[in-house]
């Protein structure tokens, strides 16, 4: 009796208060991003003093406000305010936006009924034909679960005859609050009344989301011809996708909300329905709804898409009004208190909070740590950013690549130099088909003492003769936009975790113009975004131009590619005089290093299936060799009774050698060199014979200057 009693009195000393009086739990995010959020506790009459001076520049930048606790998870995108993180619920928020109903006739009816309210107008309200357009905060008694949240809010749908937005009923949906410079102020009204939670008796005309009347249907306009539209449409699609691929809770009503705000780009003609079947059916794959719902049936999903798409096209959707649904704004909240947030905007001054404003003041280094410098190989390969392998064709661009892949999956050195971040790698070749790759595996493995079964992390895929355009360019927008085979790259990427992801070649991999500098600029933003989120290296392989190889700078299309990159190597074969003095050599340059030297280079050789670093041994080795070989040409020479001379012409040693030398493994430029070597150090001699009027010069073996003693 005594526990019935305490209840008893509980309710009564609540009923006895002013529900606008009580301080409740209240959360205030930046913007419709909420990126940042501040919580708190005030009254609803204290919100209702404070919106009229709570006055932004742009609806974008007006704070967003929400009666409810959240847990501080963040998305993805780092977003504070989502369903999962939202912890409990201490009053509810409804929006009207069909136009019809005053907050006059609102006020009335939550009057009539005892409901405590604060209602207000939003920015807008009466603006463009927009009608009517207010919200409604109604504060409960004590907080509730987000589960109980939706029946309190049809106790108001209901009570107002069913005209609430479906937003209403979104459990973490936050709404923005204030004014807008330059607009009419919002329209304010309080109600007193009872908490909503302890008026029961709304529940008999309740009306749930699952009710709602849909809206008479909006007037769709073909907006196909509007390029920025069109991307700001494609860019609201991914940002579905990307959320409906991290959704591990109610998968089948979030794929329904997707679909049906989707109808409302796709009803102005910004995206086809075959464009959100390919967005959202591979999310709904990754998030196993595919699988653990619908039975593997793709059939199944599409048809969820397309019964949401079909309510959706009832309310058509300009992306240029702006929707709390889709946007993400990304300004920054300052350090504040709630009641100081949902005053004046403030004049961000706090240097020392790094987060308080656009900029930071570099005094807040003082006395921190400066952060190392990450590579993926010193000097050659920096980490978390793109850096471009450049060669023409068949000069081996593609082994090197495989051999780096090979030794950061296993941690051994690559050209003689150490991986510092040895781990996970993604292999992805549009130009090697899948047996070539076995080969060519093979033999770096075998080069290395190593077999398959020490690769579990190398993970690769040829895309030779299928689609692998990573980017498409969309010619309406001159934008690149991610295809569906780098939404599938970037799911491997973020389940794999690799340090290292490889991509051979840029040609296959990109549809837009080479030569055009916004489009290679967009496509190493969209590579760079990888390895920023999930901590990675990305080496794009690439052709340069005949510009390119000519020159011997290796660059090919628009600077912009050797802008955008971090770190650029070439790859060339060694040449003298534009010809290839040893075939097995090769030049690998630092052609741009935004975090070291350039013009570094490293002599490798072609040994045994795989390139070697060559070392100065191995230079000292070659030369002698080189050198026993000239010594031997030339007496097989003499004793053929054939001159040869030092001096270009006709009879010049080194090209009359040339033919025997390379099936040695010695170049031309080698045997010059030989040839220098052996007159500098006297073991060979220019004699000069023949009567006075034509006398020539030939190449004889002499003992030098030492005789020994």
């Amino acid at each position: 009796m005594k526990t019935l009693k305490k209840a008893v009195d509980y309710e009564d000393s609540i009923v006895r208060q002013n529900p606008l009086d009580i301080p409740i739990h209240v959360t205030v995010f930046a913007n419709r991003r909420a990126l940042r959020m501040k919580e708190g506790t005030m009254s609803v009459r204290e919100l209702a003093a404070r919106i009229a001076n709570n006055v932004h520049q742009s609806k974008d930048g007006m704070r967003h406000i929400k009666l409810a606790r959240f847990s501080g998870e963040k998305t993805e995108r780092g977003s504070y305010r989502h369903n999962s993180a939202l912890l409990a619920v201490s009053g509810i928020e409804c929006d009207y936006d069909a136009g019809e109903m005053s907050v006059e006739e609102a006020a009335v009816a939550l009057e009539d009924a005892g409901v405590a309210a604060f209602i207000y107008t939003t920015p807008s309200h009466q603006q463009d034909e927009n009608g009517n357009r207010w919200r409604i905060l109604c504060p409960f008694s004590q907080e509730i679960t987000p589960a109980e949240r939706a029946p309190m809010v049809a106790r108001i749908n209901g009570l107002l005859g069913n005209v609430l937005a479906r937003e209403s009923f979104t459990a973490s949906q936050s709404f923005a609050f204030g004014a807008v410079a330059g607009k009419p102020p919002p329209v304010a009204r309080t109600v007193n009344g009872r908490f909503l939670d302890l008026c029961t008796d709304l529940d008999e005309c309740a009306i749930g989301t699952t009710r709602l009347k849909e809206n008479t249907p909006g007037v769709a306009i073909d907006l196909s011809g509007d390029a920025w539209k069109t991307a700001q449409a494609a860019r609201m699609l991914d940002s579905a996708a990307e959320r409906l691929s991290k959704t591990e809770a109610a998968r089948n009503a979030s794929l329904c909300r997707e679909a049906y705000l989707a109808g409302g780009l796709l009803a102005n003609r910004l995206v086809t329905r075959d464009q959100v079947t390919e967005a959202f059916l591979p999310a709904m794959v990754e998030n196993g709804y595919l699988q653990d719902h619908a039975g593997g049936n793709e059939a199944e999903v599409e048809r969820i898409i397309d019964a949401q798409l079909k309510a959706g096209v009832r309310k058509p959707f300009d992306p240029a009004a702006g929707d709390e649904e889709w946007d993400d704004d990304t300004a920054p909240l300052s350090s504040m208190s709630i009641a100081e947030l949902l005053g004046e905007d403030p004049v961000i001054s706090k240097a020392e909070d790094r987060e308080a404003g656009f900029l930071e003041a570099a005094s807040i280094f003082e006395g921190v740590v400066v952060p190392a410098r990450e590579w993926m190989v010193p000097a050659l390969i920096p980490h978390r950013t793109v850096s471009l392998l450049g060669g023409d064709g068949g000069t081996g661009k593609s082994l090197l690549a495989l051999q780096l892949a090979v030794a950061a999956a296993t941690g051994i050195d690559w050209i003689g130099h150490t991986v510092q971040r040895p781990g996970p790698v993604v292999y992805i070749s549009a130009e090697d088909e899948r047996d070539e790759l076995h080969r060519r595996m093979a033999s770096v493995t075998e080069a290395f003492g190593i077999s398959f079964s020490d690769l579990p992390d190398l993970l690769f895929r040829s895309l030779a003769g299928e689609g692998a355009i990573l980017a498409d360019l969309d010619r309406r927008s001159g934008k690149m936009r991610r295809t569906k085979i780098f939404k599938n790259l970037e799911t491997a990427i973020s389940i794999a975790s690799p340090g290292l992801v490889v991509l051979d070649t840029l040609a296959d991999l990109h549809s837009g113009d080479q030569n055009d500098q916004s489009h290679a600029r967009q496509f190493i933003t969209l590579l760079r975004g990888l390895c920023v989120r999930y901590n990675c290296t990305v080496l794009l392989l690439a052709h340069p131009s005949l510009s390119g190889i000519t020159s011997g700078t290796g660059t090919g299309g628009s600077m912009a590619w050797n802008n955008s990159v971090r770190s650029r190597l070439y790859l060339r074969r060694v040449k003298e005089n534009g010809c290839e003095s040893d075939a097995d050599a090769r030049i690998l340059e630092t052609m741009k290093s935004n975090y070291g030297r350039i013009g570094g280079q490293i002599t490798l050789r072609w040994r045994n299936g795989v390139f070697d670093a060559v070392s100065e041994d191995d230079e000292a080795e070659l030369q002698v060799k080189a050198e026993m070989a000239f010594l031997r040409l030339l007496d097989e020479a003499t004793e053929a009774g054939q001159r040869v001379s030092p001096y270009t012409g006709a009879n010049y040693a080194p090209a009359l050698f040339e033919a025997q030398a390379k099936t040695m493994g010695i170049g031309k430029s080698r045997l010059v060199q030989a040839m220098k070597e052996l007159l500098q150090d006297e073991r060979l001699s220019a004699e000069k014979f023949g009567p006075p009027s034509r006398q020539t010069t030939r190449l004889v073996r002499s003992h030098g200057g030492f005789t020994g003693g």
